[in-house]
């Protein structure tokens, strides 16, 4: 585990007075995360492992926290991420990278959400403000796609290419875990959804990668940050358009919530039937590509509550699959 000698360190190079003792706010096999009161306010410090050192889940590492890095700069001048106070690499004792930056004064829209803390007008603002953040980040254009922190990506590849590449190494990944029945019904419905970006030119985007309430902070009735971006990507713009919605809501209220998100994000255009057609799959493939492939780790880290709901959501999501294909006649 990285110490709080190490993490005391990195603070100081940036020439930043420490008070009191440093909090560890979540520690797991991608990295750590602490808090600590200082002369420049209350900060948050990110510790991303090297990949194959302390990583023991294939696709976490501190590259995903290099990724939360540029998406970080990218943002920063239009205020939707916190200030950055310093980032760079750490070779002793373990190689990583680290992210430190001021803490946003606000709360946590998930968690005003799951202790019933916010009403669903204030609810319905929020996401129709999420919609309309979003639509900022993605305009802003990358040369490729794929993760930011990757130096090799391909300008000349489409997104036909780059998702079918993604999903076919997704079901690889399953093969090996508790999901490897689901994998025909799954590759039968991908092999024909993906189809939809086949010679569709699709411009490379900036995304968030998991845009949900968890990473929304909010304070009165404004959005202040967008935070943990190390998911972030080039990509398609519709497949961020998916967010999870809160899991303690009546199904017409979560409806009602993925309406107003994408109003903020379309404002008065009419979808195509198209865009509708890619949301409807980029959202029952997230649970693909999010979940499914880092089960075993998840497991390791969620209590049993947490994995009740989950399981609920990848159950759902298989059905939905099934019910499609099915009325398809396929």
């Amino acid at each position: 585990m990285f110490t709080k000698i190490n993490l005391i360190k990195i603070v100081k190079r940036e020439n930043i007075i420490v008070f009191g003792e440093p909090i560890l706010l979540n520690h797991n096999d991608y990295g750590q995360v602490y808090q600590l009161d200082s002369d420049s306010g209350r900060l948050i410090v990110k510790i991303g492992f090297k990949e194959g050192e302390e990583a023991k889940i294939p696709g976490l590492g501190s590259h995903r926290l290099r990724n939360e890095i540029s998406f970080n700069n990218y943002l920063n001048k239009n205020k939707l991420t916190p200030k950055l106070i310093g980032f760079g690499e750490l070779k002793k004792p373990i190689k990583c990278s680290y992210l430190l930056y001021k803490e946003i004064d606000g709360d946590n829209l998930a968690r005003l959400i799951e202790k019933d803390l916010i009403n669903f007008k204030m609810l319905k603002i929020f996401y129709f403000s999420m919609g309309q953040k979003l639509k900022i980040i993605h305009k802003i254009r990358l040369s490729s796609f794929g993760s930011l922190s990757n130096s090799y990506s391909d300008p000349k590849i489409n997104w036909y290419d780059f998702i079918s590449e993604v999903l076919t190494k997704c079901l690889a990944q399953m093969e090996l875990g508790c999901f490897a029945d689901s994998i025909p019904v799954l590759k039968k419905y991908i092999d024909i959804k993906i189809n939809l970006f086949k010679n569709v030119s699709i411009t490379p985007r900036l995304l968030h990668g998991d845009y949900e309430a968890w990473n929304i902070i909010v304070k009165g009735e404004k959005i202040r940050g967008i935070i943990d971006g190390e998911f972030a990507f080039g990509g398609h713009n519709l497949i961020d358009l998916v967010p999870e919605l809160p899991f303690n809501l009546s199904d017409n209220k979560k409806k009602i919530l993925k309406s107003k998100f994408l109003s903020g994000y379309f404002g008065n255009s009419k979808l195509s039937v198209w865009e509708k057609q890619c949301i409807d799959f980029y959202y029952n493939i997230k649970m693909i590509t999010h979940r499914m492939v880092v089960w075993e780790y998840f497991m390791k880290s969620a209590d049993s509550q947490e994995l009740k709901i989950e399981r609920k959501k990848i159950d759902m999501m298989l059905k939905e699959i099934k019910k499609q294909l099915n009325k398809s006649n396929i």
